[in-house]
């Protein structure tokens, strides 16, 4: 089973995504309100997988992401963003550090399992591809 970090400041786009990822058995969602909470709460987890909104308050999700990929558990993880503003250059300009897709908000949730479900089977191809070994 592949455990996921999931911050979003809207709890029904949390509620919803972890409903949507647990149905299949595959995934275990730990969802955060916060960026300043997924770094508090989830530091002492290795999560195989990060999804972060960009836009909340506080912390965005680009913020969320530097200050995670500083925890030795996490340095490693691939991110999904999960964003109504998929053009934002923050983001683009972050995929140095491990993202992995971007999913737009609204998102179909009839098809949110596949397309999380095939950006993480991507990323562990190419791993292999280049002989890395996966977490």
């Amino acid at each position: 089973m592949l455990t996921v970090l999931h911050a979003d400041d809207d709890n029904l786009i949390l509620s919803l995504v972890k409903a949507i990822l647990e149905i299949s058995d595959e995934f275990s969602v730990s969802n955060y309100s916060s960026g300043f909470d997924a770094i508090k709460h989830g530091s002492s987890y290795a999560y195989d997988l990060i999804i972060l909104d960009f836009q909340m308050p506080g912390m965005t999700g680009v913020e969320t992401l530097y200050s995670l990929k500083k925890i030795p558990l996490l340095a490693g993880t691939p991110v999904i963003f999960l964003t109504s503003d998929v053009e934002r250059e923050e983001i683009h300009n972050a995929r140095e550090v491990d993202i992995i897709g971007i999913i737009a908000k609204p998102f179909n949730p009839d098809k949110l399992l596949d397309e999380v479900k095939h950006l993480y089977m991507k990323y562990k191809n190419s791993l292999n591809e280049n002989k890395q070994i996966p977490r």
